[in-house]
C-alpha cells in the first residue's frame, strides 16, 4: 500500500490578527504535520498579537514535521513573540520591530526583493507607516 502527500507551501501571506488560544498557534500557521514531501513557506509575515497557547510562534506553533523537509525562507515577525516556531529556530525567519516592519526601506524592501520562490511573487506595496501588502 503507498501513501502519496502532497507538498504544503505557503507564499505570499501576511496576517496582522489577534490569535488567542490554549494550544498550538502560529502566526502563518498552527502546526506542521509533513512526514513525506516538503513543507514550504516563503515571503511572509506576522505582524499581529497571540495571548495565551502551549506552542506558540510567529511563523508556525508547534513542528511535528521531519525537520528536514521544513523550509521556511524570507519569513518575519514581530519582536514581541520569542520564536518563529516554539520547538524550532530555522534559519529563514526573522524577528522585527513593528517600527521595521513599517518602514519604507526595511520589510518591504525584504519582501519585493526576494527571488527564490519556485512561484511569480506578488506585487507587494504598502501606504505610509501601514504593513506590506500584497495584490493577488
Amino acid at each position: 500500500m503507498s501513501s502519496n502527500y502532497a507538498p504544503i507551501y505557503i507564499l505570499n501571506t501576511f496576517s496582522l490578527g489577534k490569535l488567542s488560544g490554549s494550544g498550538i498557534i502560529g502566526g502563518i500557521c498552527g502546526t506542521g504535520n509533513v512526514w513525506r514531501g516538503n513543507q514550504k513557506i516563503e515571503n511572509s509575515y506576522f505582524a499581529g498579537t497571540i495571548k495565551g497557547g502551549t506552542n506558540v510562534g510567529g511563523i508556525m506553533g508547534k513542528n511535528n514535521s521531519n525537520v528536514a523537509l521544513l523550509q521556511i525562507n524570507n519569513c518575519y515577525y514581530i519582536n514581541t513573540i520569542a520564536k518563529p516556531i516554539s520547538n524550532a529556530e530555522p534559519e529563514g525567519a526573522t524577528a522585527l520591530s513593528e517600527e521595521d516592519m513599517k518602514e519604507e526601506d526595511t520589510l518591504l524592501n525584504y519582501l519585493k526583493s526576494y527571488e527564490n520562490s519556485e512561484y511569480e511573487l506578488s506585487e507587494w506595496n504598502k501606504e505610509i507607516n501601514q504593513y506590506p501588502v500584497h495584490n493577488n
